[in-house]
């Protein structure tokens, strides 16, 4: 199914096939940059378009339809079956309908964006069997996996064999940079391509909410002079939400400091009813925001806290950053590394430590608010690393080098 009209093939064009499982509102801004590249003839094929008719997030909770185009500007096809598809998982979608693509089309380079599931190592041997050359941009870390035993062995093995078929990775971060040095990919098959939101539209936002902090703070009765701490996710045992309320346990005086949450999923009642014992109305339940919403969470808050035991990167510290929002989160947190330091933009303590978080946010707290114009400087200087164009340029520098 095509969204958009691309003139006829050009021999001297390089015809790149991106390929996802579904719509993503990560990814799609990327794509259209890349699109406007007059060397590249692009696509990008979908296996799935639950994200674009909407769907019910198991981990939020809800019924989702992101108020973001996701097809808007690019060349774009969905595969076969794609309307039988309602999530994504291990066997879906099927990688059948995308090796036909490549067989049919021998596309010059195709890029992949993750590497766990049969879609995607179907695509890799597609790719292999006839003729593009791939380019690999992804989140893989080995943090959240052990280094022995039998699945560490048969992971390393499959990895390895992967990585082999791959010409160029566009590197999102220093964990993933780790990770393939560790599988025997040499710094001369790296680009640097950070991982990123919509950096542009986000600063759309911000100038439209950061307008409105006052009304916004006014409206939860969280005065100018107190402390608004931003927890923005899903509430899944995986983000650890409940370790907040332990450590607010432990702060000496939390009577100035507010939790504003922007959030739902399976742990909300628990977490709801825990926050509105300890902190009454000092506990401000905004529930899921849409990602044209988002901002307002953003604008209202001092700093953000992700307590995460495992995350392979991270986004919300992206945007909270380019608010201008200091972060404190946990070493679980992929993008701590990249992002957070102690000294400019926020805070590190250790995964599972409610006795290091409390320390974190006392330790922010002595500094603010006078301390809050150089976080904010610092932050979104950090954030504009990792911006839309930085993750373009390096991506497209990948194609260009694969193709040679």
């Amino acid at each position: 199914m095509k969204r958009s009209s691309l003139p006829e093939t050009d021999p001297k064009k390089i015809r790149v096939a991106i390929f996802n499982t579904h719509p993503i509102q990560y990814y799609a801004p990327i794509w259209r940059k890349l699109a406007g590249f007059a060397d590249f003839e692009l696509t990008v094929y979908y296996g799935s378009d639950f994200s674009v008719r909407g769907y019910r997030d198991r981990e939020f909770e809800t019924e989702v339809l992101w108020d973001v185009p996701l097809l808007e500007g690019y060349e774009s096809r969905f595969l076969d079956g794609f309307d039988q598809i309602d999530g994504a998982g291990f066997f879906r979608p099927s990688p059948w309908p995308a090796v036909r693509v490549l067989r049919s089309e021998r596309p010059d380079v195709v890029v992949m964006t993750a590497y766990h599931a049969a879609f995607w190592y179907g695509i890799a041997l597609g790719a292999a069997a006839f003729g593009s050359r791939v380019v690999m941009r992804h989140d893989a870390t080995d943090e959240a996996f052990g280094s022995r035993g039998i699945k560490a062995a048969v992971r390393g093995v499959i990895l390895r064999t992967l990585y082999r078929s791959v010409s160029r990775f566009a590197v999102v971060g220093n964990r993933a940079r780790r990770h393939l040095r560790k599988y025997g990919v040499g710094d001369a098959r790296m680009t640097w391509s950070p991982f990123c939101v919509d950096s542009d539209w986000v600063e759309t936002r911000k100038d439209f909410w950061m307008g409105q902090r006052s009304e916004l703070r006014k409206s939860l009765g969280i005065p100018d002079h107190e402390f608004a701490l931003l927890f923005c996710g899903k509430l899944i045992g995986q983000k650890d939400p409940l370790l907040i309320f332990d450590a607010i346990r432990r702060l000496p005086n939390a009577s100035a400091l507010h939790l504003v949450v922007a959030g739902s999923g399976p742990l909300r009642t628990e977490f709801e009813d825990a926050g509105k014992a300890l902190l009454g109305d000092r506990f401000h339940p905004l529930g899921f925001l849409n990602q044209g919403e988002l901002g307002r969470a953003y604008a209202l808050a001092d700093a953000l806290v992700l307590p995460s035991r495992s995350e392979t990167w991270g986004l919300v510290v992206n945007e909270a950053m380019q608010f201008g929002l200091p972060a404190i989160v946990a070493d679980g947190v992929g993008s701590h590394e990249d992002l957070v330091s102690d000294t400019q933009t926020g805070r590190v303590f250790p995964a599972g430590d409610a006795a290091g978080l409390a320390e974190a946010i006392k330790s922010l707290l002595r500094e603010f608010p006078e301390a809050r114009p150089r976080y904010q400087v610092a932050c979104r200087a950090c954030a504009a690393r990792y911006s839309l164009d930085a993750a373009v340029v390096g991506l497209r520098e990948a194609i260009l080098a694969a193709r040679q």
